[in-house]
């Protein structure tokens, strides 16, 4: 009766643990019959922590608290925890090394579960951290090229390569070199000359640098555009 009871109680605790999911809940407590049979059979159960079986309900309701229909979409945790149940209610009868063969195979899957939730938790948290860092080059190449433009007039193409391909150019960069880089730096530099080259000259000195800067725009235009897989055939209308 003594033995009874324990058992009776050991699963009362599972079933009132908030912590444990309800559907993990309904699994667990199939075990009380299996669970007071080997009690029965072996009073080592309850006086010893190190016990198979106890080892293998502390690990069951352990990994049960992890578990959600969200993070589990494959079911592969649920079928396993059934798996072991399943396996217990009908290959136990008196030969308690069942629960360590248990023991041995759902330790393993549970330690491979856990790495896979790490390595899933730890991808998250690097797209997290990428989507911040695309946020803000986004931004500081934006403010970077309005700055530039200073609002002087661009005509609509010009305006409209800043804003796009080149902005594009520009996160690229600071997201591979950085923007202490000397690419960063000169890729601010020819919005600068680009947009220069866009205002009326005021004499013929100006415009004689200007016409200087041309070849080494183009040059510098088609290399950022070529990088951000601009269309080719849209380079000559530059």
């Amino acid at each position: 009766e003594d033995t009874i009871d324990l058992v009776g109680m050991l699963f009362e605790y599972i079933l009132q643990d908030r912590t444990i999911p309800a559907p993990m809940q309904v699994l667990l407590s199939r075990l009380q019959i299996p669970y007071l049979k080997v009690a029965i059979l072996d009073r080592r159960m309850f006086a010893h922590a190190s016990h198979p079986a106890r080892r293998l309900l502390d690990l069951l309701a352990d990994t049960a608290k992890g578990w959600s229909e969200e993070s589990d979409r494959d079911h592969r945790l649920h079928d396993k925890i059934k798996g072991v149940v399943e396996a217990l209610l009908s290959e136990f009868d008196d030969d308690v090394s069942v629960f360590e063969q248990q023991l041995a195979d759902f330790g393993t899957f549970a330690e491979n579960n856990r790495r896979r939730a790490d390595l899933a938790e730890q991808r998250a948290a690097e797209a997290a951290r990428g989507r911040e860092r695309l946020q803000e080059a986004r931004r500081r190449a934006a403010r970077e090229i309005v700055t530039r433009i200073g609002g002087r007039p661009l005509p609509a193409l010009l305006q409209g390569v800043l804003t796009r391909p080149w902005a594009n150019y520009l996160v690229l960069v600071l997201l591979r070199q950085g923007e202490d880089s000397t690419e960063f730096h000169n890729a601010l530099r020819f919005v600068d000359d680009f947009v220069e080259t866009a205002q009326p000259a005021g004499d013929a000195q100006a415009r004689e640098r200007l016409r200087g800067l041309q070849p080494a725009l183009e040059k510098t235009l088609r290399h950022g555009l070529t990088t951000v897989a601009f269309p080719e055939p849209d380079l000559p209308r530059l």
